[in-house]
């Protein structure tokens, strides 16, 4: 009588350590809104990254701008103070 008793409680037990295991398989875990919300999350970081490029060259073509106004104010004043 010990025997199936034991049996069934080794049975029971390895049941519940079988049951405890879980595949990290994210395709199976992750539902078609999760895969959506990665994907709006990817595309955001793309964007982010192509503004910032956009503002970095806008950035630097406004301080050559500066540059050159500032250069040609300079030029302007050298002239008038030539005709005074």
């Amino acid at each position: 009588m010990k025997t199936p008793v034991t049996s069934a409680i080794a049975l029971g037990m390895l049941l519940a350590a079988l049951a405890g295991c879980q595949r990290n398989d994210t395709a199976r875990t992750e539902g078609p809104a999760e895969q959506v919300g990665q994907k709006i999350d990817q595309a955001a970081v793309k964007a982010t990254e192509g503004i910032n490029k956009l503002a970095e060259k806008a950035g630097a073509g406004m301080e050559k701008a500066g540059e050159n106004i500032r250069r040609e104010a300079e030029q302007a004043q050298a002239k008038n103070g030539e005709k005074k």
